[in-house]
C-alpha cells in the first residue's frame, strides 16, 4: 500500500494548501486571548530551537539588567545615609571683616546626629546639628546686647577638610576647615 505526499506531508504534522500543493514549512497554530488565531511558521527544528534560546537569553539579560539597576539604586541610597565621620577637633578659617579669623570647631558624632563647641575671639559657644552621607549642617546662636544672633553653617566633607558656607542675616560668608590629627 502506497501513501500519497499528501498523507505523508499530514502525518508529519504539515498542512497541505487549498490548492492540493504540498506546503513545505511545517506550521503551528496559535490562539491569543482574545480568540484571533494565527499561523506561526517553523522552518526547522533548528529555528524553532534558535527562537527559543533567543526568549531565554533576552529574559535572562533583562533579568540581569533590572537586577544592576536595583544593586546600583541600593548602593547610591546607603552611600547617602550612611553619614560621614566627622568627629574631632578642626581648625577652621573664614574671612572676617577685619581679614581672616580662625576658630576651633570640637564636634562629637553619634550616627547622624553631632553636637559640640566653637571657640574663637568671641568666647565659645555649643551647637547641634546633623551629618547627611558628606554633608554636615549646624546652627550656633550667640547671645549680644542687640538680641540673639544665629548662624546657620553648612559644609561637604571629603576626608580631612571641610568648605562649606556660613548664613545669617547680615552675611554669607564661606569657611574651610581642618580636622587636626
Amino acid at each position: 500500500m502506497k501513501t500519497s505526499a499528501k498523507e505523508k506531508v499530514r502525518q508529519q504534522g504539515r498542512t497541505v494548501n487549498p490548492d492540493s500543493k504540498i506546503d513545505p514549512l511545517p506550521r503551528d497554530k496559535a490562539c491569543n486571548r482574545f480568540g484571533v488565531c494565527f499561523v506561526k511558521l517553523i522552518d526547522t527544528p533548528l529555528q524553532a530551537w534558535k527562537e527559543e534560546y533567543c526568549m531565554k537569553r533576552t529574559s535572562f539579560l533583562l533579568v540581569l539588567l533590572l537586577a544592576c539597576g536595583l544593586l546600583m539604586l541600593r548602593g547610591t541610597i546607603v552611600a547617602q545615609e550612611t553619614p560621614a565621620n566627622v568627629a574631632g577637633t578642626w581648625q577652621m578659617t573664614s574671612e572676617g571683616r577685619n581679614g581672616p579669623m580662625t576658630q576651633t570647631l570640637t564636634i562629637q558624632q553619634d550616627a547622624a546626629t553631632i553636637k559640640g563647641t566653637l571657640s574663637g575671639p568671641r568666647g565659645d559657644t555649643s551647637f547641634e546639628g546633623t551629618v547627611a552621607g558628606n554633608k554636615i549642617s549646624f546652627t550656633i546662636k550667640r547671645e549680644t546686647p542687640n538680641g540673639t544672633f544665629t548662624m546657620e553653617y553648612s559644609a561637604t566633607v571629603d576626608g580631612d577638610s571641610m568648605t562649606g558656607t556660613i548664613h545669617s542675616e547680615r552675611f554669607d560668608r564661606k569657611f574651610t576647615a581642618k580636622r587636626g590629627k
